[in-house]
């Protein structure tokens, strides 16, 4: 399109991040593909070199060092979990009041490492580590879609502003939402490495950092757009903004972006949406630590 071309916007569906996906719970059980992520990449990761050395020069910084009886027993007491939490300290402190004293016990190298460790439980849980992550998104995506579409059958009553239609459709969910259907849409994955234990160098410059996907507050919006070419031709368009700011999606080379194209992109996740089927317990072996 050209500057000569009229756009006028028609509504727009936003989910809204209600929590950074950062959270400091506990770990619970899981099944199925769930406990091979637990039991393979991530403890993997969290019982490595790199993590052992996050966790001994922690150790040094908080001058818990020497051989007394006292010094050994409180470095016996401090291990990986409560490292994990000095890190949520820092994060949390950083986030909301701008306050980076807890950061103080790390260097940025042993951030880098805590973050790799996170982003590894998000990738295999939430998100492109297995399909099933993000697959489940499909109802979300259809919801999506259909909104849009009944905005475009009803365009002169929402450009009219009635009471019957509304122009901003508005969803609230957490981390455990989010993440997946940024998945499905395909929005920042590293095409060349899969997140694993054993390759955080090959991917220090990855685009899956969930720091940056899911922030506090953070949120997605898909805004519809009624057009006119040069030609008078009518068509819609859609721009996505990712905490406000656009992005474009795998399927196109710009920002603002043909609604037939994205539809026809999605339409596989679209059309296979059997949610029984999806979530259907099948009778597989699953794989060893060794196979992974």
């Amino acid at each position: 399109m050209d500057a000569n071309n009229k756009l006028s916007l028609l509504a727009s569906v936003m989910i809204i991040l209600l929590t950074n996906s950062a959270d400091p719970r506990s770990d619970g059980e899981f099944i199925g593909d769930l406990l091979v992520t637990k039991t393979t990449y991530e403890a993997s990761f969290g019982g490595s070199e790199k993590m052992s050395a996050v966790l001994n020069a922690t150790r040094t910084r908080l001058q818990m060092v020497g051989e007394s009886c006292v010094a050994l027993q409180i470095n016996a007491l401090i291990r990986h979990v409560h490292v994990r939490k000095l890190y949520d300290l820092c994060a949390n402190s950083m986030a909301i009041f701008n306050d980076a004293s807890w950061c103080d016990v790390f260097t940025l190298e042993d951030l880098r490492i805590m973050e790799y460790w996170l982003d590894l439980k998000h990738y295999w849980r939430k998100s492109y580590g297995y399909k099933i992550n993000y697959h489940i998104s499909c109802q979300l995506l259809q919801h999506i879609f259909s909104t849009l579409e009944d905005a475009m059958m009803d365009e002169r009553t929402v450009l009219s502003n009635h009471d019957n239609s509304p122009v901003g459709v508005f969803r609230f969910g957490h981390a455990e939402t989010f993440l997946p259907l940024l998945s499905i849409l395909g929005l920042y994955k590293d095409e060349d490495n899969i997140l694993r234990y054993d390759n955080y160098h090959s991917n220090r410059n990855r685009t899956f950092r969930t720091s940056k996907l899911s922030p506090f507050a953070g949120n997605i919006a898909f805004v519809l757009y009624s057009c006119t070419d040069s030609t008078g031709n009518s068509m819609y368009m859609i721009e996505v903004l990712l905490h406000e700011q656009p992005v474009t999606l795998p399927c196109c080379t710009s920002t603002l972006c043909s609604y037939d194209v994205i539809k026809q992109f999605y339409s596989t996740w679209l059309e296979d949406c059997d949610f029984t089927e999806i979530c259907r317990m099948r009778n597989e072996k699953l794989p060893s630590k060794d196979e992974l």
